[in-house]
């Protein structure tokens, strides 16, 4: 039987995405947040948010959720649709969440004020972002590295980091459309420092060492963008993926 490293894999997101650092100018709204999955009142939650704020969001734009075993099987996640955000159930044997959230398009009108819409119904407008959010939530036990899931920019952990303690260390690879992406930084803990950058950066292929930052839950994030001259919509691909797992709580 083949491992989750093996058969873990779907289609990638096929955009075409150069190595380009132009976060200053997109909107905070939209780009500072990441997505990943916490306990709410007992009930796995996809929480949109930046550091410690939670944010509203349309359910709509949970785009995927599905869960993986560690033989590869896919899982159903049932996605329940709520008034500023969306529940799910986590099957039994998931080794693994994977969620897709699509912010859709927003452009600076001439007025300053951003708006959630796209450049051809504000033609005045100045700048048109799209933001494209990623999640690997560690749901279960596995063992050895994780295969890519398909998400454009991705966090691969290589061994379980949910099995380890406070403190101690583990490695991941950051992909960018299935290929190794050097040279870029993480956000090791994006809830309590959502701005803090690891002083190390990916080496030539993908890989960082990381430490366990917290005894409950973690969010590893990383952040990349492109320019776009084929969208009419946009001019700046955003895309913001996140490692979220939690370690067990002890009694």
């Amino acid at each position: 039987m083949q491992t989750v490293a093996q058969r873990f894999h779907f289609a990638a997101f096929a955009a075409r995405i150069a190595t380009v650092s132009a976060l200053a100018c997109i909107p905070t709204l939209a780009a500072a947040h990441g997505i990943w999955v916490a306990q709410r009142i007992d009930q796995p939650t996809i929480v949109y948010g930046h550091g410690s704020e939670d944010g509203a969001y349309d359910p709509a734009k949970v785009t995927q959720s599905v869960g993986l075993t560690t033989s590869g099987e896919k899982l159903a996640v049932t996605i329940t649709p709520h008034e500023s955000n969306a529940t799910i159930d986590i099957p039994e044997g998931a080794a693994v969440v994977a969620t897709t959230f699509d912010n859709g398009f927003w452009i600076k009108d001439s007025t300053g004020n951003w708006q959630n819409v796209g450049k051809r119904q504000v033609p005045d407008g100045t700048e048109a972002h799209h933001p494209l959010k990623y999640n690997t939530h560690l749901a279960g036990p596995f063992e050895g590295p994780l295969a890519p899931w398909g998400a454009a920019l991705e966090i691969v952990p290589q061994s379980n980091p949910a099995a380890l303690a406070y403190g101690d260390e583990y490695v991941v690879q950051v992909l960018l459309n299935g290929e190794p992406l050097p040279g870029v930084a993480l956000i090791n803990d994006y809830i309590n420092l959502p701005n803090g950058m690891t002083p190390a950066v990916t080496d030539d292929k993908g890989m960082i060492t990381l430490k366990v930052t917290s005894a409950g839950l973690n969010v590893v994030g990383v952040e990349h963008s492109t320019k776009v001259t084929d969208d009419p919509d946009t001019d700046e691909l955003f895309l913001f993926s996140t490692l979220s797992f939690a370690l067990p709580h002890v009694e």
